[in-house]
C-alpha cells in the first residue's frame, strides 16, 4: 500500500488594520499553489464459486492533482473587544470560502 501526498504554495500577502477599539483588517493575497495525491493498493478478494475456491488481485491506483495554479484570495478580519470574526474568499479554480470566530481570552 502507497499513499503520498505533496503540496506547495507560495505567495504573497498584504493587509492593513484600521481602528483603536474596533479593528477591522482587510486581506488580499495572490497565490501559486500546486498539490498532488497517489493512493495504491491491491485489491484481495477470495471467495467460493460453486465449490472451486477463486482469488482476484487486482491492483487499484488513484492519482489526484489539484486543479488550482494562480489564485487569489480576499478577506477581512473583524475585532472587538475579546471576538475576532474573519471571512475570506478564494478565486481559483476550485474556489473556496471560509469563516471563522475566535475569542481573546
Amino acid at each position: 500500500m502507497k499513499f503520498e501526498s505533496t503540496a506547495t504554495q507560495f505567495g504573497i500577502y498584504m493587509s492593513e488594520t484600521y481602528g483603536d477599539n474596533f479593528l477591522v483588517s482587510p486581506l488580499l493575497s495572490i497565490r501559486y499553489e500546486m498539490a498532488r495525491t497517489i493512493i495504491s493498493y491491491t485489491y484481495k478478494y477470495l471467495d467460493h464459486l460453486y465449490g472451486v475456491p477463486i482469488s482476484i488481485n487486482r491492483p487499484i491506483e488513484i492519482d489526484m492533482r489539484g486543479k488550482n495554479r494562480w489564485t487569489l484570495g480576499l478577506g477581512l478580519t473583524v475585532e472587538y473587544s475579546f471576538l475576532n470574526l474573519t471571512l475570506g474568499y478564494k478565486f481559483a479554480a476550485t474556489p473556496t470560502i471560509r469563516g471563522g470566530i475566535s475569542f481573546n481570552i
